[in-house]
């Protein structure tokens, strides 16, 4: 796909499939790196808090993906920030 990550290049994947963010989460698990960081596009417009879905999926990507940050946009209105298990600084 056009949008393919490359070694040094970003990329956007498109997640259609629980199987497709399984495997997301698996690469960011397995990808050496001293910061790992998710930013999706996901969520309901003009929503000021996160779905259950969206709550489910970002924990997901911390605990099974070993990521540090999960940066999420979509719903158009700013969101407070979700502090689980890291400071601040």
């Amino acid at each position: 796909p056009k949008y393919r990550a490359r070694e040094n290049q970003i990329g956007l994947l498109h997640i259609n499939s629980e199987q497709d963010y399984r495997d997301l989460l698996r690469s960011m698990r397995e990808t050496s790196a001293d910061l790992r960081i998710l930013s999706v596009h996901f969520g309901t417009e003009m929503q000021l808090t996160l779905d259950p879905g969206q709550r489910e999926k970002f924990n997901r990507a911390l605990t099974e993906g070993d990521v540090d940050l999960v940066l999420g946009d979509h719903p158009h209105i700013a969101l407070k920030l979700i502090e689980p298990r890291v400071n601040v600084v």
